[in-house]
């Protein structure tokens, strides 16, 4: 066996040195020119298989509720408090959850390329002479676990406990790095002086007008505004929205403070690396920041108190975030509910797990789970809608996701996709869409495309690889995505997960999905419903298939969209994820209930 130097990411310098990338996500379309010519293998790991992606999802879970205990009890002795689990749970633990699957991730897949391969490393190719896992908050935390740097920071890291580079892990360790603690790259959002009186008059406003309410309702995501006025008046409750504009500010890290929080070590192997680096990888905004973070939070504009919370947003960390946690910790009750797709698609679904350990009820848009928290409501954002209008100008529009190489936890699509990616287009879900670009040409519809908001932030945007291999690309820019599918005949979901793939379901406009993970990933209750939308042609598990379907069953869409086999097919999926409820029936009782409980 041929000895080969390590290297972790697609940020690389071209070597004459023979190599081995850890995966296809080291070998995309922008870096070619660097690794077509270079003597290379790629090693092929079977974590991302379904049975080890299952078992990859259950140690992260465990190690998170064994960390996020311990971080509790730090946090507390830190600010000098005695919160609940369960309201640390609300504010770190979207974070928790996020680092500590990526880095388990990480360091399984150094294990295994140990295990089958004998690797060279060294610090030109294989690590990095600095790390730093220093973020502000989750959006910084977010945006950067997307990009190669800070992955390969934790490869790094991985590589120097795995391969027993002693002095280096200990180097990676130490807290006063000469880092970046200032978040330089960073600007902190600060409102003018114009929004500062408004929100200040809205805070006189809602003390005079809301004082009688029960119920803080932010983020609910609900359908038009006339439906939300009805539930308002049918609870007795006065609207007002508190998701206004805030200040972002950027608390610097300061290590001396840091090398007093403590946090307990493990025996588990992967686990004390993990909490080996909590102290310096925790966002400021919960360490050097939280005090006055809370402290704002008591003093803007929400109320003193409120029996009932409704939210279907509680993540990131906005003002909200930290006065719900001090108000369900003093004995307010939350409930809470589904805010896009993908909830129950799969197994052991750690978004029902955490949004019903810091609820009272969950609200799903249909679907039952045995949680008993756990009710099917309907999906709200269609509450007032009108079904969209039939359009016949045999245009369609590619709605994609984002090109993630890397994810924020082990979602098991996301590595089922990764699994069957291949070098140049890293994703299963990728190289089927340039498959059906390029089938797509001989075809007579009209194909616009519609990137997501956020595709920037990918190593690989699809704009970029997108107007790299085609000419002539349509983009579709709307800002408002509903009032955009009113200019297609048919949209084409790049991904089941879309949240726009309900709500296209729900108000009855003719889409297709390319399902591009193993059927055996889907939730064993769900998989019969989707061999109808395969038999049916709403879910098309390759590029031929959807690029046949354009070139037959589009010719006549209406025909097809409402034929026998289509209607049962999409009803039987409607029936369980998408359920609408017109008069929002349902969430009024089970509000009304909780308030007057």
């Amino acid at each position: 066996m041929d000895n080969r130097t390590l290297i972790t990411t697609a940020d690389f310098d071209k070597t004459k040195k023979p190599v081995i990338f850890l995966g296809n996500w080291c070998l995309h379309n922008l870096n070619k020119h660097r690794w077509l010519n270079m003597n290379y293998k790629v090693h092929k790991t079977e974590i991302f298989s379904y049975k080890n992606s299952q078992r990859l999802l259950y140690q992260s879970k465990k190690i998170y509720e064994s960390i996020l205990g311990d971080l509790s009890i730090s946090l507390n002795d830190y600010h000098n408090l005695e919160w609940k689990k369960k309201s640390w749970r609300i504010i770190v633990g979207p974070w928790l959850f996020r680092f500590v699957s990526i880095f388990l991730k990480n360091i399984e897949l150094i294990n295994d390329i140990k295990k089958h391969h004998d690797v060279i490393i060294d610090v030109e190719n294989s690590l990095d002479k600095k790390v730093s896992l220093t973020t502000c908050d989750l959006w910084d935390f977010t945006e950067k676990i997307h990009n190669d740097c800070y992955n390969k920071h934790l490869f790094s890291i991985a590589i120097s406990k795995i391969f027993k580079k002693d002095s280096i892990y200990e180097d990676y360790k130490k807290l006063d790095k000469n880092i970046d603690t200032d978040f330089s790259y960073l600007k902190s959002k600060k409102i003018n002086f114009f929004s500062k009186s408004i929100n200040y008059l809205l805070k006189i406003i809602e003390r005079i007008l809301c004082f009688k309410n029960k119920i803080i309702f932010y983020k609910i995501y609900h359908g038009n505004i006339y439906s939300l006025i009805k539930i308002f008046f049918n609870l007795k409750e006065f609207p007002f929205k508190y998701n206004l504009n805030e200040e972002r500010k950027i608390f610097k890290f300061n290590h001396t403070k840091r090398s007093s929080f403590k946090i307990r070590s493990s025996n588990d192997f992967c686990e004390k690396i993990i909490r080996d680096f909590i102290r310096e990888a925790l966002p400021t905004i919960y360490l050097e920041g939280f005090n006055e973070t809370l402290k704002k939070s008591r003093s803007g504009i929400f109320p003193k108190k409120r029996d009932l919370i409704y939210s279907r947003n509680i993540q990131y960390d906005y003002m909200f975030k930290f006065w719900a946690a001090q108000q369900i910790e003093n004995g307010s009750k939350l409930i809470y509910g589904q805010h896009g797709a993908g909830y129950d698609f799969f197994e052991n679904d750690h978004n029902i797990d955490h949004e019903t350990e810091i609820s009272e009820l969950f609200l799903s848009w249909g679907w039952k789970h045995n949680n008993k928290k756990v009710l099917p409501a309907s999906c709200n954002f269609l509450e007032g809608l009108k079904n969209f209008e039939i359009v016949t100008n045999k245009k369609s529009l590619l709605v994609l996701t984002e090109n993630y190489h890397y994810f924020k936890h082990n979602d098991i699509f996301y590595l089922n996709n990764i699994y069957h990616g291949k070098k140049d287009y890293v994703t299963k879900s990728t190289e089927t869409i340039f498959e059906l670009l390029n089938l797509s040409q001989k075809n007579i519809f009209d194909m616009t495309i519609r990137v997501h908001p956020k595709d920037k932030r990918q190593p690989v945007p699809y704009k970029t690889l997108l107007d790299k291999n085609f000419k002539n690309i349509k983009y579709d820019h709307n800002q408002n995505i509903m009032v955009s599918f009113n200019n297609y005949e048919l949209i084409i979901f790049s991904s089941l997960v879309h949240t726009s793939f309900l709500h296209c379901v729900g108000l009855n406009k003719p889409c297709i999905v390319l399902v591009t993970f193993d059927l055996i990933s889907i939730n064993e209750k769900y998989q019969n419903i989707c061999k109808d939308l395969i038999g049916s042609k709403v879910f098309h598990t390759s590029a031929e298939s959807a690029s046949s379907f354009l070139n037959n069953e589009f010719k006549n869409l209406k025909s097809w969209w409402n034929s026998s086999k289509v209607k049962n097919s999409i009803k039987k999926f409607k029936d369980i994820h998408v359920n609408r409820d017109p008069i929002s029936s349902k969430l009024i009782n089970i509000l009304s209930n909780k308030k007057n409980f």
